[in-house]
């Protein structure tokens, strides 16, 4: 999936999502939108290394926590794009259009993302 920072520099310290168990998950992050990635961004070579690499903490919500050692800065204006890799299903909505908004805080906005599983 990808963000934008609209009005200032978005800084990211974590990210939560759902899994349906508590194994290795690696997250990858990198400026710009996959879609210029090598492969559309569905190569996994084209993304580097994993800014998290580990067991995700689980919050008091029930979601899985992957807390990052640097925190992640996407530049007013920017768009930067998140690759979530796990063995176990990650969950997530499904969205209609790839690249449609999900949510937008006024300060960033979320945009729609591809799946597949891993093989």
């Amino acid at each position: 999936y990808q963000m934008k920072a609209e009005t200032g520099d978005v800084n990211i310290e974590k990210i939560a999502f759902k899994t349906k168990d508590n194994k290795d998950v690696q997250v990858y992050f990198r400026l710009g939108s996959y879609e210029t990635f090598a492969g559309r961004g569905m190569d996994a070579n084209a993304w580097g290394t994993p800014v998290f690499n580990g067991i995700p903490d689980e919050s008091l919500s029930g979601l899985r926590e992957a807390v990052f050692d640097d925190v992640l800065t996407i530049p007013q204006g920017e768009v930067a794009s998140f690759y979530l890799a796990s063995k176990k299903e990650i969950m997530f909505d499904e969205g209609d259009q790839e690249f449609a908004i999900a949510d937008d805080s006024g300060d960033f906005k979320i945009m729609t993302g591809a799946a597949m599983k891993k093989p």
